[in-house]
């Protein structure tokens, strides 16, 4: 039997995002092994975005976050830092904001 692997990219996010995002992962991946019997898992790619690409690469969004978005077309995110100014800085993250 061929394991089937799914990559979904995420991003941490900020404030408690490092500490909630991993427990999403655990129950995700606890949820796919009971119910697929370990014949299929999940590749967790991470990816930026937040206060922390701000502050490492000077962009909240940066486009290659939004290609691995598109190209597997599923992702999860923490909780991110608003910029002072209002609005959602990430629209394209925002599920509501897409359907």
């Amino acid at each position: 039997m061929m394991k089937e692997i799914r990559t979904i990219p995420f991003i941490t996010g900020d404030g408690v995002g490092p500490e909630i995002t991993p427990a999403c992962q655990a129950v995700t991946n606890a949820a796919i092994q009971k119910a697929y019997k370990g014949s299929r898992t999940i590749e967790w790619l991470e990816v930026q975005a937040g206060e922390s690409s701000f502050q490492s690469n000077g962009e909240w969004l940066p486009e290659e976050t939004l290609e691995a978005f598109r190209k597997y077309r599923i992702g999860i995110k923490g909780p991110l830092t608003t910029p002072v100014g209002g609005g959602d800085p990430f629209p394209e993250c925002n599920p509501a904001a897409n359907a």
